[in-house]
């Protein structure tokens, strides 16, 4: 009976561990169908292209505002062709003491979008005018703008800055209202002088004689005399 019971402990005792490593097994195995049968994740969006930054920015004062002149980009950081014109965003900004951007000043002043870029380039570039008021003008008188830009074709991202430019501020002068023009038109009469001769003519009995004006000589006296011309006349 003690060898029985011996017997029977001994089974107790090792069943208990198959069991364990049993239960082990079989949930290392339903962990291991969960990860590779899962369901896959949701599909991502393609990500719209970032434009390349613009290096050729150049700008001056023109009148009452200041023309900006670039090129716009057609690729994108990866070198893909945009697709289609991006839009444009002009930053202005102001300096610091020390003659540097303060990064702080840049604000956008306008959006060009990109459907109406065309309408401002010509041979490959961009050329718009920032319009500045005259009141902010006098404002900031012989202070020293700074401009950046940058183009998107998303809202999410958009490109790197494009290089730093400056723009003194001077005044401009008034508008000319009035405008008189004059001419003084100055000339010497000329004088026109001939001769009129008469030949000897032969008379009806045959002999040379002065005889009468014609018809041309008379006709040319007349019209002489009616314009004003001197006729210096001898006949003979």
């Amino acid at each position: 009976m003690e060898i029985r019971d011996s017997g029977k402990k001994s089974a107790e005792q090792v069943h208990p561990a198959r069991l364990s490593n049993s239960s082990f097994r079989i949930v290392h195995l339903i962990l291991f169908v969960s990860a590779g049968c899962g369901a896959p994740g949701e599909p991502q969006p393609p990500q719209p292209p970032v434009p390349a930054a613009i290096t050729d920015l150049s700008a001056q004062q023109s009148g009452d505002g200041v023309a900006l002149i670039f090129t716009p980009p057609r690729n994108s950081l990866s070198g893909q062709n945009l697709g289609e014109p991006p839009a444009v965003e002009i930053l202005r900004g102001s300096r610091q003491a020390d003659g540097s951007p303060d990064e702080k000043s840049f604000r956008l002043v306008y959006t060009i979008p990109g459907a109406l870029l065309e309408t401002y380039e010509q041979d490959g570039r961009v050329r718009f005018l920032d319009p500045i008021s005259p009141e902010e003008i006098r404002a900031h008188l012989g202070e020293i703008l700074v401009y950046r830009i940058r183009t998107r074709v998303s809202k999410k991202r958009a490109s790197l800055d494009s290089n730093t430019v400056t723009v003194p501020i001077f005044s401009v002068p008034e508008r000319i209202s009035q405008i008189e023009a004059r001419a003084h038109l100055r000339w010497r009469a000329c004088s026109i002088h001939f001769r009129l001769s008469h030949l000897p003519r032969r008379t009806r009995s045959g002999k040379c004689g002065r005889g009468t004006k014609g018809p041309f000589e008379s006709a040319l006296e007349k019209a002489a005399g009616f314009a004003g011309v001197f006729c210096d006349k001898s006949f003979s």
